[in-house]
């Protein structure tokens, strides 16, 4: 029986699954650390208890990290674990076939 080790944490990839905590993750990404409140209000009409859901299991995920300042709470992305989940994708990729053409040629799907 063959025992395959994970490459990425199950929490690393839910927490990168959903549509919200994506654009949540473009956000931060363009405006850098914000306030779990400024989070909350750039989507609106969700509640401010929902996007705290997501933000957190974003953390939990390792693709946010979050300190406090004051009773606030600053959000920003993990860039260590975010670079480190692309230098692996990119080792896949570069190791996939050894250059064979079996992999469609470089040629992308829909939606990929």
């Amino acid at each position: 029986m063959n025992t395959f080790q994970p490459i990425f944490n199950l929490k690393f990839i839910k927490a990168l699954a959903d549509p919200l905590r994506q654009n949540i993750l473009l956000m931060l990404g363009e405006k850098g650390e914000m306030s779990s409140g400024q989070i909350a209000e750039a989507f609106l009409p969700m509640t401010h208890a929902t996007i705290s859901h997501h933000l957190q299991i974003l953390k939990e995920g390792g693709v946010l990290v979050s300190r406090k300042e004051g009773k606030t709470a600053l959000y920003a992305i993990d860039k260590t674990t975010l670079t480190s989940a692309m230098d692996k994708l990119a080792g896949m990729i570069s190791n996939c076939c050894l250059g064979a053409d079996c992999c469609g040629g470089g040629k992308t799907k829909k939606g990929v």
